[in-house]
């Protein structure tokens, strides 16, 4: 009986071992892209782009310069990175893309990012987009309720990306014609505190800048004491950065303001009369230590100590300030009868020279000896090549408006977008690039209408003008944030009204 049972346990034994089964293998877990972009790539991205953590079964979109062909994206090459080294990332009909090898974005591309073992396969979803931006269309924004003197100065504060407007008082005492400022934000208003009059002196010559946390400075003629003022535009009052009159002589031109921070301000500007050690149309430059203004000898060693500094502009790009100067010639100086541009980069270590008196060449590449004194504007792209707009007789005897790309890296020119048909005697220009890097102008035609055009990336050459204004306006600024929101503010010249025109 014993040997039956044992006989028995064992069969029963072998046949449980023989029936066991395997613990099934889980599907892996969905993987995700980290982040999705591209290289940079001439005439399409200025420079490298990306997007962190993609929605998933979004769309991840990408725009390009107004008027780019779509065959401009057949060789595009992606950078990007799964939550997994081991996932796939392929399109709908299977083909591998990978990370750093060109690959066809010509059309909407679907993209997988895939995980398989032997519980089977996830599959996460993307689409990419790249388009090319439409056409910007201007509208009238908003316009002031007050009266104002002379033409607006604007820029963009980096921080809310929101227009900021300066310009005085119309009131025909002289003493009375104080400071004001706005801000647009849908409609303008006061920069600070309930009243856009922000001083109760007379003032001229009007400059923003803003610091590393947005807070908007003006720099400003200040006519009581004959000197430069600068005041804090933050919280719901007003304050002057050290006295009413912070140094002296008073700008000649309008100022730049470049605050690093509360205690690192920097202006610049042409000296309007001979003081002390600073002789008049030569550059005059001030910073604030966070207790005091002290004039600076020289922005640098680069720089002549008898260059003329006609005009002195701030140009903030890519989280990069900058210090843009019109040398007009010093008949008593090397440099006579010959104009040239300046450009300066500032940070916490000081200033360094991106350009020094570089004489704008002609549509021909050689250098001419002048250069239009008014209307001078400058930009910088993303990858560090300098756009200066100016008025040079290109091609002819006329100072005819054109864009010039400087590139530091190798010192050459190109006059892009072939020369303007628009004569600096007779009509204003502004210039501005916009998040792509297209260049952009606003001008008064000779009838002093607003208008408006770009460089188109399919042709390579400037848009048709399109006209905004209804009547006469003074001279243009035209500005972009880094979103791409377009402004130009101007006065009109019937009402003095500031106005401004809006584009997204």
């Amino acid at each position: 009986m014993k040997k039956y049972y044992l006989m028995a346990l064992c069969a029963a034994v072998a046949a449980f071992t023989g029936c066991e089964q395997k613990i099934p293998v889980p599907a892996p877990e969905a993987e995700f892209l980290a982040y999705f972009g591209f290289e940079a790539c001439e005439g399409v991205f200025p420079e490298a782009v990306r997007v962190d953590e993609p929605e998933a079964s979004g769309v991840i979109e990408f725009t390009t310069p107004v008027g780019t062909e779509a065959d401009a994206y057949k060789a595009l090459v992606p950078v990007f990175e799964t939550t997994s080294p081991d996932a796939v990332v392929t399109d709908a009909e299977g083909n591998v893309i990978e990370s750093g090898k060109a690959f066809d974005f010509s059309k909407e591309v679907d993209i997988y990012v895939t995980m398989t073992n032997e519980g089977g396969e996830t599959s996460t979803m993307y689409t990419v987009s790249v388009k090319a931006k439409a056409a910007l269309s201007w509208k009238l924004a908003a316009e002031s309720a007050e009266a104002t003197k002379g033409d607006p100065f604007m820029a963009v504060n980096p921080k809310n990306g929101l227009p900021y407007i300066a310009t005085i008082v119309n009131n025909s005492t002289s003493s009375e014609q104080f400071g004001m400022a706005y801000k647009f934000d849908g409609e303008l208003k006061p920069a600070v505190g309930t009243s856009p009059v922000f001083t109760d002196f007379r003032v001229g010559n009007i400059a923003i800048g803003f610091d590393g946390s947005g807070t908007p400075y003006a720099a400003y003629r200040e006519y009581t004491d004959s000197g430069t003022g600068v005041s804090k535009l933050d919280g719901q009052a007003a304050s002057q950065v050290g006295d009413s009159c912070a140094f002296k002589p008073y700008p000649g031109s309008l100022p730049a303001i470049l605050p690093a921070s509360s205690n690192s301000i920097w202006v610049a500007a042409q000296a309007g009369a001979t003081v002390g050690d600073v002789t008049k149309r030569m550059m005059e430059l001030a910073k604030w230590s966070g207790s005091a203004w002290e004039l600076v000898p020289s922005i640098t060693n680069t720089r002549p100590a008898d260059a003329y500094a006609y005009y002195n502009e701030s140009v903030h790009a890519d989280g990069n300030d900058y210090l843009f100067v019109f040398n007009q010639s010093n008949k008593a100086s090397a440099q006579a009868n010959v104009t040239t541009v300046s450009l300066y980069q500032v940070n916490e270590n000081g200033w360094t020279t991106v350009a020094e008196l570089l004489n704008i060449h002609k549509a021909d590449g050689t250098p001419s000896s002048d250069t239009y004194l008014k209307y001078q504007d400058c930009d910088v792209a993303k990858n560090g090549d300098v756009y200066f707009c100016v008025g040079v007789q290109f091609t002819s005897d006329l100072y005819n408006a054109g864009v010039v790309r400087y590139r530091p890296s190798d010192g050459s020119q190109t006059l892009i977008g072939g020369e303007t048909s628009i004569n600096m005697a007779k009509c204003a220009v502004s210039f501005a690039l916009d998040e792509n890097d297209t260049p952009y102008i606003a001008f008064t035609d000779e009838n002093d209408i607003l208008n408006v055009q770009y460089i188109d990336n399919k042709t390579k050459t400037w848009s048709t003008p399109v006209a905004l204004s209804a009547g006469a306006v003074g001279t243009p600024t035209i500005r972009f944030n880094e979103s791409g929101d377009g402004y130009i503010a101007v006065s009109n010249s019937e009402t003095k009204l500031v106005q401004i025109y809006s584009a997204n």
